[in-house]
């Protein structure tokens, strides 16, 4: 960020170091927050809320990028500040929990490495073909970004499921049940369903009831969860 500022930006070197040790340092606070809503208002909701954010930032910057004015530069470090809120909010919290949440029991493990994976590898690439875009097409390249982000709006209406307030087991069932593309589409598949204290006791006590039976089948679960 600080190459950015001072390449792209004309902020000086130490005025660059400080405005990105700032940001970064934001961007660490604004990562408690979702931990008090997120399993409110649902994965789903999130991210969309939290991608139409990062694109309206995305799109702000490469704007503010077409002519370079110390007022044009200042509202782009604004919009930067502005996107890093709304990824912190939304997209990052869900991408660590909602990769494990959605994949079969059997190769949850080793599916949630792959995820961890492509996600250093994607920051990985971002850093080094960040400099090259933006001496090629200057501040253009930041609608590439924009496009990206308003992309995983639709994406996650149409094809992402809502896991807050489901066990494992059941979301499980959910794909095995009812497997369609656009499973996002189904109302089912969208509720947040908010579990109590209460309900949540419920449910480890079904589950060790369940464990002396051989397991507990997950119509029981979801009759749990439903209430």
């Amino acid at each position: 960020m600080a190459f950015i500022l001072q390449t792209y930006l004309d902020f000086s070197k130490s005025m660059s170091l400080i405005l990105a040790s700032v940001a970064f340092t934001q961007y660490a606070v604004f990562s408690w927050p979702p931990y008090f809503y997120i399993d409110r208002i649902g994965r789903r909701k999130t991210v969309i809320y939290s991608s139409a954010g990062c694109a309206v930032c995305m799109a702000v910057i490469a704007g503010c990028l077409i002519s370079q004015t110390y007022a044009t530069a200042a509202a782009a470090v604004a919009f930067i500040f502005l996107y890093l809120d709304c990824f912190t909010l939304g997209i990052l919290p869900v991408s660590w929990s909602y990769s494990a949440e959605i994949q079969p029991l059997r190769v949850r493990n080793k599916a949630t490495a792959v995820g961890v994976f492509s996600h250093w590898m994607s920051n990985f690439v971002v850093v080094m073909v960040t400099p090259i875009g933006l001496d090629s097409i200057g501040g253009n390249y930041f609608w590439i970004w924009a496009i990206v982000c308003a992309s995983f709006v639709p994406l996650t209406y149409f094809f992402g499921v809502e896991t807050s307030g489901k066990s494992l087991e059941s979301i499980d069932h959910m794909f095995y049940e009812a497997p369609r593309i656009c499973m996002g589409l189904d109302k089912g598949h969208s509720q947040v369903i908010r579990s109590t204290r209460e309900d949540e006791e419920m449910k480890h006590k079904a589950f060790a009831k369940g464990s002396e039976k051989d397991g507990i089948s997950i119509e029981e679960v979801e009759n749990i969860e439903e209430k």
